[in-house]
């Protein structure tokens, strides 16, 4: 038996190849009823998947992070809210204790990302250094939501400071959350500019 020319083996390997890439499947949708059922949109919850799974490259353990997904709390009628964490997404109660603080501070942004983190679910809480830490990881979860949101609102934008009356309400469902960071993205009218 007569071994390939190297020509021979090269356009094998560059056919294997071509029948790998037409074999791949795209990965299915995911877009959890909960955002549905909530109100809030499906780019939403496309902007949250994308935030995590972006997030989850530099940080592997997501335990202890939950983002607020907040729309239509600035305008007429009740805010639409969700809890997201990395694999799942649940509504969330809107109360205008919170969300009138967030109108207040955010009086023309159409949707919000509030960053959480449970400080006692942090890798090493037993150093002391729990707020840091977690305030790194919410840090770098918002710059993956920034990126994320970009994309179909520009101009999102990052804002340090924690809300207490936000931290109050998720901690009533999620005890030892503590919101850290906001993302604010798209104009309230819903318009992509």
């Amino acid at each position: 038996m007569t071994p390939p020319s190297m020509a021979d083996a090269v356009a094998a390997v560059e056919q294997a190849c071509r029948g790998g890439r037409s074999a791949q499947r795209a990965e299915p949708e995911r877009r959890p009823r909960a955002m549905e059922a909530s109100g809030v949109a499906g780019e939403v919850a496309a902007v949250l998947d994308i935030a995590f799974r972006s997030h989850r490259l530099a940080v592997p353990d997501q335990t202890p992070y939950g983002i607020l997904a907040v729309t239509g709390h600035a305008g007429p009628g009740t805010a639409h809210v969700v809890f997201a964490r990395v694999d799942t997404m649940v509504p969330f109660e809107a109360e205008p204790s919170w969300t009138g603080v967030l109108a207040e501070a955010h009086p023309d942004v159409g949707r919000l990302f509030l960053v959480c983190a449970d400080l006692g679910r942090t890798a090493r809480p037993w150093t002391g250094a729990a707020y840091p830490e977690s305030l790194v990881g919410a840090g770098a979860l918002a710059h993956s939501l920034r990126l994320a949101a970009s994309r179909p609102w520009p101009g999102a934008r990052i804002h340090t400071g924690s809300h207490t009356p936000v931290t109050s309400a998720v901690r009533r469902r999620h005890p030892g959350m503590r919101h850290l960071v906001t993302v604010s993205a798209g104009p309230l009218d819903g318009s992509s500019t």
